[in-house]
C-alpha cells in the first residue's frame, strides 16, 4: 500500500515541491542570516573607526586625554597603548578592566580588526566582541588606538532568527505541501475522469469517445490524443473483423464445394464418376492450399516481416538488375497463352536494385496475373528509372492491360484484402483478392511502393524500388 501511494504523480508532486521548498527555505536563512551578522558587524566596526580616527587625530595633535568617552560600558570601548605597552588613554567600561592588545600591532599607519572571545576583553565567555586597531605617530612616539564593541546585538538577531524559523519554516512548508497536493488533484481531476472512461470501454465498444476538456493545454491535448488512438483502434477493429469475415467467406466456399460433391457421391455411389469428383475435390484443396499460403503472407507482412525475421529477410536480399528480372519473368512459360506484348526497356544500362529475387518475382506474377484476368486483347511491361543522377533515383516497372478501367472510388480499394470491384466475378475467376495486397507490401517492404497510375485506359500498375547505391 505504501509503495504504491508513493507511486502516485499526486505524492511525487507534492513530495517534490515540499523538499524543494524546504531546502529553499533553510538556504535561505543562512544565506540571510551571515547577512544579517555582516550587516551589523559592519556597522559596529563603522563607529568604532569613527571613535578610533577621533582618537587618533587628537593623538596626533597631542591633545589625547587620559579618559576617552565610550558609547557604553561594552561598546565604543577605547584604549591607547605605546610602543612600550603602556595605556596612555582609555574609556570608563572594560578598557578599564583588560588590555586590548589581543590582535597583533599594527604596521606604523595601518588598521587590523578581528572577532574575539569575550575572555579576552573582560566580556563572557561565548560571546563575541569586535576589536579594531589602528596606528598612527604623535608627538611623544607612535601609539595604537584599539576600539572594542560587543557583539551581543548581532548575535541575539540570528539566534532570533533561527528561532523564527524554526517555527516559521514547518508553517510555511506544511501549508505548501497542503497547496500543492490540491492543486495537482485538481489539475489531475481531468485524468482521473479520462481513466475511468477508458476503464469503461471494451473492445466491442470502440465507437465510444472520451469527453475532452475545453482549451488547448495539456490535459486537452492528451485527450484529442487518446481519441485519435480510439479512431485508429476502431477502424483496425473493423478491417479485422471484416478481414476475417472475408477470410471465412473464402475458405468455406472450396470447402462448401468440396463437401456437396462428396455427399452427392456417397448419395449416388453406383452413379458417380468417382475419379472426376476425386479431381474437382483436389481443385478445391489447391484452392484452399493457395489461400492458406496467402493468408499467411499477408499475416507476416502485415508484422513487418516476409519470413522467419526482418534480419533472416534482409539476409536474401541481394544486388539485382530488375531488367534481367522483368524479362526473365516475361518469358516463362505460365505467360505464354497470355497477349503479352515485349517489355519495354527505357534508359540505357542495367537498373541494380537490392532485393529478394524471389519476392521481387512473385510482385510480377501476381500483376502479370491480375492484367490476364482484365485484359481484352493486350498487356504492356515496361521498365525505366526516375530521378536525379545523383541521388533519389529510382527504377520503375510498369504493367498495363487494355481492359476496363478501375473506378475512382475503388483505385485504393483493391489493394485491400479480399477487395473484389466486379460483383459478377466468381472466386474461382478471379481470385481470393490477396494478390495486389501481397505485392504492395512487398514493394513497401523494400522501401518501394505499387500504385495505380491515374487517367488511363484500362489499368496500369507502376511498381518502384529504390535504385541500389
Amino acid at each position: 500500500m505504501h509503495r504504491r501511494l508513493w507511486g502516485t504523480l499526486r505524492v511525487r508532486v507534492t513530495a517534490a515541491a515540499v523538499v524543494l521548498l524546504t531546502v529553499a527555505l533553510l538556504v535561505s536563512v543562512v544565506a540571510l542570516a551571515g547577512f544579517l551578522r555582516r550587516t551589523i558587524v559592519g556597522n559596529v566596526e563603522q563607529h568604532l573607526d569613527n571613535q578610533i580616527n577621533e582618537v587618533a587625530a587628537m593623538a596626533r595633535r597631542g591633545e589625547l586625554p587620559a579618559a576617552v568617552t565610550p558609547t557604553g560600558r561594552e561598546s565604543g570601548q577605547i584604549q591607547v597603548i605605546d610602543t612600550d605597552g603602556r595605556v596612555v588613554a582609555r574609556s570608563s567600561g572594560v578598557a578599564t578592566a583588560a588590555r586590548f592588545d589581543v590582535l597583533a600591532r599594527p604596521a606604523p599607519g595601518a588598521r587590523v580588526a578581528a572577532t574575539v572571545d569575550g575572555v579576552k576583553v573582560d566580556g563572557d565567555r561565548g560571546e563575541h566582541y569586535r576589536v579594531v586597531a589602528r596606528s598612527t605617530d604623535t608627538p611623544s612616539g607612535p601609539v595604537v588606538v584599539y576600539g572594542v564593541s560587543t557583539l551581543r546585538g548581532a548575535d541575539r538577531s540570528v539566534r532570533a532568527l533561527k528561532r523564527a524559523s524554526l517555527v516559521g519554516i514547518p508553517a510555511l512548508v506544511l501549508l505548501a505541501g497542503l497547496f500543492a497536493w490540491r492543486a495537482v488533484r485538481r489539475a489531475l481531476e481531468p485524468v482521473d475522469a479520462m481513466t475511468a472512461e477508458v476503464d469503461e470501454i471494451e473492445a466491442n465498444a470502440l465507437d465510444r469517445r472520451l469527453a475532452a476538456p475545453a482549451g488547448d493545454d495539456e490535459i486537452a491535448r492528451l485527450a484529442r490524443t487518446l481519441n485519435h488512438m480510439l479512431d485508429r483502434l476502431d477502424t483496425a477493429a473493423r478491417l479485422q473483423r471484416r478481414f476475417a469475415a472475408d477470410a471465412s467467406h473464402e475458405l468455406r466456399s472450396p470447402l462448401a464445394a468440396a463437401r456437396a460433391q462428396l455427399e452427392v457421391g456417397l448419395a449416388y455411389p453406383d452413379r458417380t464418376d468417382w475419379p472426376a469428383t476425386a479431381a474437382n475435390v483436389l481443385d478445391e484443396v489447391d484452392r484452399l492450399e493457395r489461400l492458406a499460403g496467402e493468408l499467411l503472407d499477408l499475416a507476416r507482412f502485415d508484422a513487418g516481416t516476409a519470413g522467419d525475421d526482418a534480419a533472416a529477410a534482409a539476409a536474401r536480399r541481394e544486388r539485382l538488375d530488375l531488367v534481367e528480372v522483368v524479362g526473365r519473368e516475361a518469358a516463362s512459360p505460365e505467360w505464354r497463352d497470355l497477349p503479352l506484348a515485349p517489355p519495354v526497356v527505357e534508359g540505357d544500362g542495367p537498373l541494380v536494385v537490392v532485393a529478394d529475387p524471389d519476392l521481387i518475382t512473385r510482385v510480377l506474377r501476381n500483376l502479370l496475373a491480375n492484367a490476364a484476368r482484365h485484359a481484352r486483347s493486350k498487356v504492356w511491361l515496361e521498365v525505366g528509372a526516375d530521378g536525379a543522377a545523383t541521388a533519389g533515383r529510382v527504377a520503375w516497372v510498369r504493367v498495363a492491360n487494355d481492359g476496363p478501367a478501375v473506378p475512382v472510388g475503388h483505385r485504393e480499394r483493391i489493394f485491400e484484402p479480399f477487395a473484389r470491384i466486379d460483383d459478377a466475378r466468381t472466386a474461382r475467376a478471379g481470385g481470393a483478392g490477396l494478390g495486389l495486397a501481397i505485392a504492395r507490401r512487398i514493394a513497401r517492404a523494400h522501401e518501394g511502393d505499387l500504385v495505380l497510375e491515374p487517367g488511363t485506359d484500362g489499368a496500369a500498375f507502376r511498381l518502384t524500388l529504390p535504385l541500389a547505391p
